[in-house]
């Protein structure tokens, strides 16, 4: 007896016992034993591989079929994008018509008509050690297409070969007119179509003049579930819904009497078809007229839409709608919004908008994940919709943002009672995967109704308020007033304005020096930016935080680093390599957060010139846990690019001893909210020795900022702070001037 299997190779006959394997015979298109160089020089490399012990069956190497020809296709692949030169689909497909690559069994060659591989052949007899025998080699054979898979119209094929047919391109509706036309006449109406449109994906029903079906494909057979024996000879009114019928028999014989030949998709719109089980079903149609064997027959195109009617569906859905908790975006939220505004003028009710932000959200994606994040919003939504009820609409904006919207409010107490209510339920203990939060939310109410307001001020009003109420202490709500929106103008007068303050040369910067404790010498000195609009100067406590709110922040810190770079320069020139005060510059969280600050600030102190070990970055405690893992990499990749680091503001955040050793620190700045009160409080001193001490243990220097008076100067001494900073020696004041004031110390 013989037993002749493909793809039967040294992979599969390992796990046969030696009796088995012998004298089974496999036609394959590769074997490990085939005497090729390609081959030769494959299992050579493949032996070298780490954990290969030599390869079978005297070790533990294998290759198998299918991972010869995984290895042929991604050559293959690699070639034709060679080629091709891009990666388009259509270049790419067209490259590997073309394409002949050597693999370890001999050369492969793709074949042009049908678009497979032509590969080499072999029979070989497997003897009792693993090993085949190739007892015959049958060259480089051409793929064999199924007559399932042939096309018979053969108007495009550059060979005519009985088993070589190129594969029909996809078929287009549009065209069925003249592809009907190449048909050869057939002798009855049971054989207008080719077998071939059986495998198309749209239905078709030929029909003659009488309007009676004649033929059917698969897929019309399959759409209304009748057989062709059910079907043949009926009239193509059994297709259509009852109540349509009469109408449909109208406008069949309207077109058979008309001089059109054909009515394409799309140009009739959407129309039902009737099943043999009773469903209506959504369909696009297209007919055409063509002529076989003298007699005139028409054919519909059938395809049925309700697949793509669902998609349309889920894709107007996910277009109107968050898809994490379900409720309405920012764009349904402003539609319905302006609908709402619409119908106060005949109402006569205001309507209320109420932006809600969840307190510390940040912190608890950064300290648990943003699976426990998501779970937290999901949560906090199901929330505000059981605090507003139906008929109001609770919408996400994004991130941690929640937009209420309210109609006919009664008086303001109804905004009133509904802000509480909504503080007191998001307040709500709540536990997520063992995990107990006590969340909070801030809210900000506006109020008003149509002539008095729009609905981009009204969402605009609320959301300043909700800012209002976050700069309060957060957990509350603030209805918008005259004062917030004073505050808020202010706001975008200041955002406007630090748009263009770089073009219009009104930033500038001023230096403060870091000086020894003890000896008064100056160590550093911390580059300060003020800003000077044609208003007046502007404070940085309030230009600062809207710069990081409105993004303007990475350019304004951008250039506050070139001229930190420019300042260290000119130290050198003036203090020599060796004795020169460091700069030391302020960094925000959000430059932080950008992939490209550490190459930008690279490519700045390299283009300046300027020596990084001469360079602090600071960085706030606070700004330090704004997302913990982006700034440890980018810190420590400062720190290997010769940078030191300064914790600035310590004690006031919540940083943990763990992260203070993972990075690349040389300074802890303490703040001056324990240095102002050294000289009058006991208990400010005791907190100032311990944050010393622990940044000495740390083998850290220490800055204390603020000070201001020669006590406080002589107390931190005696609680050994490395350095001070403040208005007791020099008020932040223009480079040269500080050059001029330090430039005789002695070092």
């Amino acid at each position: 007896m013989s037993v002749v299997m493909g793809h039967y190779d040294e992979a599969m006959v390992q796990g046969l016992p030696p009796e088995v394997r012998e004298g089974l015979y496999s036609s394959n298109s590769y074997f490990m034993t085939i005497d090729t160089n390609e081959n030769r020089d494959y299992l050579k490399r493949m032996a070298a591989l780490k954990d290969v012990d030599g390869i079978w069956p005297h070790g533990n190497g294998v290759l198998t079929n299918f991972g010869e020809g995984t290895y042929l296709c991604v050559r293959a692949y690699a070639d034709a994008v060679n080629r091709a030169g891009n990666m388009e689909t259509t270049d790419i497909l067209s490259a590997l018509r073309t394409i002949s690559i050597k693999g370890p069994q001999g050369s492969v060659k793709m074949d042009p008509y049908t678009q497979h591989a032509a590969v080499n052949g072999f029979l070989a007899k497997c003897n009792a050690d693993g090993q085949f025998d190739i007892i015959k080699g049958f060259g480089l054979e051409r793929p064999i297409i199924p007559d399932r898979y042939r096309q018979l119209h053969n108007d495009n094929l550059t060979e005519k070969d009985d088993q070589v047919i190129e594969v029909q391109q996809p078929f287009d509706v549009d065209s069925f007119e003249n592809i009907v036309k190449s048909q050869k006449a057939h002798d009855g109406p049971g054989l207008l179509f080719s077998t071939a449109f059986n495998f198309v994906d749209v239905g078709l029903v030929a029909i003659n003049a009488a309007s009676k079906i004649v033929q059917v494909n698969l897929v019309a057979e399959q759409m209304f579930g009748y057989q062709p024996e059910e079907i043949l000879g009926k009239p193509i009114s059994i297709l259509i819904p009852p109540r349509y019928r009469s109408g449909h028999g109208n406008h069949i014989m309207s077109f058979i009497k008309s001089d059109s030949n054909h009515v394409l998709m799309g140009q009739r719109g959407e129309i039902s078809g009737y099943s043999k089980d009773g469903r209506e079903i959504p369909i696009e149609a297209s007919i055409t007229t063509f002529q076989s064997g003298g007699e005139t027959y028409y054919t519909a195109m059938l395809r049925e839409v309700t697949k793509y009617k669902r998609i349309e569906k889920e894709l107007k859905w996910q277009a109107s709608h968050d898809s994490l908790t379900g409720l309405p975006n920012r764009k349904i939220f402003m539609e319905r919004l302006e609908k709402a505004l619409e119908r106060t003028s005949t109402t006569g009710k205001d309507i209320a908008v109420l932006f809600i932000d969840l307190d510390n959200f940040k912190m608890v994606n950064d300290s648990y994940g943003h699976v426990v994040g998501d779970q937290l919003l999901v949560l906090m939504g199901e929330k505000l919709l059981a605090v507003v009820g139906s008929g109001n609409i609770v919408a996400r904006f994004g991130g941690d943002e929640f937009v209420v919207l309210c109609e006919k409010i009664k008086n303001e107490k109804t905004t009133t009672k509904l802000a509480m209510s909504i503080n007191e339920k998001l307040r709500e203990p709540i536990e997520i995967e063992g995990i107990k939060m006590f969340p909070s939310c801030s809210i900000g109410v506006a109020v008003g109704c149509s002539g008095d307001t729009s609905s981009k001020h009204l969402l605009s009003n609320a959301d300043a308020a909700m800012y209002q109420a976050k700069e309060h202490g957060r957990d509350k709500w603030l209805p918008f007033n005259a004062e917030i929106y004073k505050r808020s103008r202010e706001r975008l007068d200041v955002a406007n304005g630090l748009r263009m303050a770089i073009e219009k040369d009104e930033f500038s910067c001023v230096f403060q020096p870091i000086v020894d404790t003890n000896s008064h010498k100056m160590v550093g000195m911390e580059i300060l930016l003020r800003w000077t609009p044609e208003s007046g100067p502007v404070s940085p406590a309030i230009f600062i935080p809207v710069a990081e709110m409105t993004g303007s922040i990475y350019s304004i810190g951008s250039w506050v680093f070139e001229q930190a770079c420019k300042a260290q320069v000119r130290l050198t020139e003036a203090f020599g390599y060796q004795n020169c005060p460091y700069v030391s510059v302020n960094v925000s969280s959000r430059q932080l957060e950008t992939e490209s600050f550490f190459k930008d600030i690279c490519r700045t102190y390299n283009d300046i010139g300027a020596n990084s070990n001469g360079i602090i970055i600071e960085v706030t405690e606070t700004a330090l846990m704004a997302d913990v893992d982006i700034n440890i990499r980018v810190l420590k990749a400062l720190g290997m690019a010769g940078f030191k680091v300064a914790i600035d503001d310590f004690g006031t955040g919540y940083s943990s001893l763990s992260l203070l050793t993972k990075l690349p620190l040389s300074l802890l700045k303490v703040d001056r909210e324990f240095v102002k009160n050294l000289e009058l409080s006991d208990q400010e001193k005791s907190v100032a020795k311990a944050v010393i001490g622990l940044a000495h243990s740390l083998g850290l220097k220490t800055v204390a900022e603020g000070v201001e008076t020669e006590g406080q100067r002589a107390i931190l001494s005696d609680l050994n702070a490395t350095y001070c900073q403040g208005y007791f020696f020099s008020k932040p004041a223009p480079l040269e001037n500080i050059i001029n004031q330090y430039g005789n110390q002695t070092f």
